[in-house]
């Protein structure tokens, strides 16, 4: 480990990677067991969870200190051509998986009382 703000430790360690073959091996074969964590799709994967079905987080869902209240808010239904673009475009983006995960989360926000997600 090098030292914050140590020149010479730096240029040390960067000397011993570039011309000891086994210390840089076995830097190598260190990075190599952890580096699986920190692949896309695994650091992602709640991100894009997320996307699919998104929601408003429970702490936001009121002002503190004032109790929660369920109050219905009637949004105008979206009109069938915006659907039909809206379908369209998840179906050039991921196929017909993408549309039926957009269907599904769509189902499960109406069903649950939540308001319809933004539309990008």
């Amino acid at each position: 480990m090098v030292p914050a703000q140590d020149v010479a430790a730096l240029a040390d360690a960067l000397e011993e990677m570039l011309f000891d073959d086994a210390a840089a091996a076995e830097v190598r074969a260190n990075v190599s067991v952890f580096a699986k964590e920190y692949e896309w799709s695994r650091v992602l994967a709640p991100l894009v969870a997320f996307c699919r079905l998104p929601r408003r987080a429970p702490d936001l869902a009121h002002a503190p200190g004032v109790p929660a209240q369920r109050t219905k808010v009637r949004r105008a239904r979206p009109k069938l051509r915006e659907d039909l673009t809206l379908a369209r475009t998840y179906l050039g983006a991921g196929g017909l998986a993408e549309v039926g995960r957009r269907a599904v989360g769509r189902v499960r926000r109406i069903a649950g009382g939540e308001p319809p997600a933004p539309r990008l």
